[in-house]
């Protein structure tokens, strides 16, 4: 049977109660401590007949940001105020049993660049992933460190060390607000999300979806 897109039941986000007291932080206050989770992730995971990959994904948590992440009571990608999107890379598998390692090599230069995108009225769709750049660049990451493990037909995990390179102005909210004011400089990112058979990605012929979701800390 061939596989054009598979559909899994997304991973379920946990811990935020262990960041309840962050939320109450007052206007103007962004600064978030080392160690501490600066927010989550909720997005899928893009693999093309190519081998090649690409992350997009929304924040339904930002500290420091706001409590409201979506511009309408539908609370999904589609009205996600802030989105993310990877470069393109490719993976390079090391087998162990039914346990893969997989180091991220970016498909253009020596690094993995990615963005974080504000819209204030945003349209976003997992089926249309260019969406996911839409707007303005508010945070450009370099990602270091990446990799994806995986058990094979279980979970994968995906993490990274993203080094923060830049960061713009935005008003949300009718505040003007800077990424860079959280004072943090790098985030560890984790995502989890099941892991594609063997099987099934040697009968893709178009390209695999899988979804994650996950957190990322202050580093």
């Amino acid at each position: 049977m061939k596989l054009s897109r598979r559909a899994f039941t997304p991973a379920i986000l946990g811990g935020a109660a262990s960041i309840g007291h962050l939320l109450a932080q007052t206007d103007g206050d962004l600064r978030i401590p080392v160690g501490q989770i600066a927010g989550h992730a909720v997005g899928r995971g893009f693999i093309s007949t190519d081998g090649t990959v690409e992350v997009i994904a929304y924040y339904p948590l930002y500290v420091g940001v706001g409590n409201e992440l979506w511009a309408t009571a539908e609370r999904s990608e589609k009205s996600a105020f802030f989105a993310l999107r990877t470069g393109r890379f490719r993976v390079q598998p090391v087998a162990n049993g039914r346990v893969y390692y997989s180091r991220l090599i970016p498909l253009v230069g020596d690094a993995l660049v990615s963005h974080i995108y504000f819209h204030p009225s945003p349209n976003r769709s997992f089926d249309r992933p260019e969406t996911f750049s839409d707007g303005q660049i508010i945070a450009t990451l370099r990602n270091q460190g990446g990799s994806i493990m995986a058990v094979e037909g279980a979970e994968l995990t995906y993490s990274s060390t993203a080094v923060v390179l830049g960061t713009a102005d935005f008003t949300f909210q009718g505040r003007k607000l800077n990424l860079g004011d959280t004072g943090v400089k790098a985030y560890t990112v984790t995502l989890h999300g099941p892991a594609p058979s063997i099987v099934d990605l040697q009968e893709m012929d178009s390209f695999l979806t899988l979804p994650v979701a996950g957190s990322f800390v202050a580093a």
